[in-house]
């Protein structure tokens, strides 16, 4: 499409109006569903032009650390047109009757392969390009692949290693091994947390449950989705839960043993694939025998 005059002017006006803290200064402008910013990168005196680009999953509104308020229903289709039509992005919107504003989206951070402006006219005109060419602004590119030595993948199945055995949580012989439990960051549990949940175990209330259904206990899931996955007629919103449905004590032992097995399970199967690649890579280099070496004379 071709943008006239009074669209570049307005486009153009609201990117270069910059604001922001020390921190983050940046500009954002949207046109037709879909959101550009500009942002001055000082560490380097550089900008960076990109775009939001949508997910798919649309916003009901409410608490957003509710899985229930997030509507999947259109992922397929809003991510095709976002990759095929970028323009017309409002305009499936409103024919779904989705407010394109509750679309969740993300940018992209800075690191190796992010694209840079040396100008803020120069990030301002490839947003005007993004959209004239009615395709999604590309604001990194994947770097040029390196083949790593022997030494560097070594060294990467090492740290792979170490990683998952470290990962590893203490086998569970039964609930009381939650004071050995740790959370998503390797660490134990709090001890006001395991008190918590040995506090529901002991008499299970619906008040108890809500305190307790979102302290992480894996490093993926929390004590509600635990429960989930042990028995996937538990309810996925908040508000479904009542005195005579919250997970009985004996359910909710057995969900959380099984999730510590499930993880160590998963653990284990990593800890065998590296050191398979390990062994590998011990055989693939070439053996020198003792005796062999430099000629001294």
């Amino acid at each position: 499409m071709k943008l006239d005059d009074v669209q570049r002017r307005r486009i153009k006006r609201a990117l270069a109006n910059m604001k922001g803290s020390d921190d983050i200064v940046d500009s954002e402008v949207r046109f037709q569903g879909r959101t550009f910013y500009v942002e001055y990168y000082g560490p380097r005196g550089l900008f960076k032009a990109y775009e939001i680009q949508p997910s798919g999953v649309v916003f009901r509104g409410g608490d957003p650390a509710n899985p229930a308020n997030y509507d999947r229903s259109h992922v397929d289709d809003i991510k095709k047109v976002y990759q095929e039509n970028p323009n017309a992005l409002a305009a499936f919107c409103e024919s779904r009757g989705i407010d394109p504003d509750q679309l969740v989206g993300g940018g992209t951070g800075h690191g190796i392969g992010t694209i840079y402006q040396d100008s803020l006219e120069e990030a301002i005109e490839v947003v005007l390009a993004a959209i004239e060419n009615n395709r999604p602004l590309i604001s990194w590119r994947a770097p040029e692949p390196k083949e790593p030595t022997i030494g560097e993948r070594r060294a990467e199945l090492q740290d792979a290693l170490r990683f998952w055995q470290g990962n590893r949580l203490p086998d569970p012989a039964s609930p009381s091994l939650l004071a050995d439990k740790a959370n998503g960051f390797g660490q134990a549990l709090k001890k006001e947390y395991r008190d918590e949940i040995m506090g529901y175990l002991n008499r299970p209330t619906l008040k108890k449950w809500e305190s307790v259904r979102n302290i992480l206990v894996t490093p993926l899931d929390t004590v509600w989705q635990v429960m989930v996955k042990h028995d996937p007629s538990t309810p996925r919103g908040g508000d479904g839960f009542t005195e005579d449905n919250i997970p009985a004590a004996d359910v909710l032992a057995a969900a959380l043993t099984g999730a510590v097995t499930r993880h160590n399970q998963k653990c284990d199967a990593k800890i065998a694939e590296a050191q398979r690649a390990l062994d590998a890579l011990d055989e693939s280099e070439p053996q020198h025998s003792a005796s062999e070496g430099p000629g001294l004379g």
